[in-house]
């Protein structure tokens, strides 16, 4: 292998092993997952949260959205004095 290729395969390499170890290890909870780029999470009010350059940060998985205390839920469970 040449030089290019040698970088190639370390890279890859490099890469699924983070991705093997992130995906087993979940460090934001129940309904979110570590994003590659910047989420903008919604709220149970409607709000949505400002959007940072932060990269690999916590966000809510589709369809779901913060309640009042950050924790990922369901729009549907959302309290009805939010909605």
């Amino acid at each position: 292998m040449n030089l290019p290729q040698q970088t190639c395969c370390v890279v890859l390499l490099a890469v699924l092993f983070q991705l093997c170890f992130s995906a087993s290890i979940n460090k934001c909870g129940p309904n979110a997952i570590i994003y590659p780029t910047t989420p903008c999470d919604t709220f149970c009010d409607g709000m949505i949260a400002p959007c940072s350059y932060v990269f690999d940060k916590c966000g809510c998985v589709g369809g779901y959205v913060r309640d009042n205390q950050g924790n990922c839920i369901s729009a549907g469970n959302c309290p009805d004095e939010s909605r």
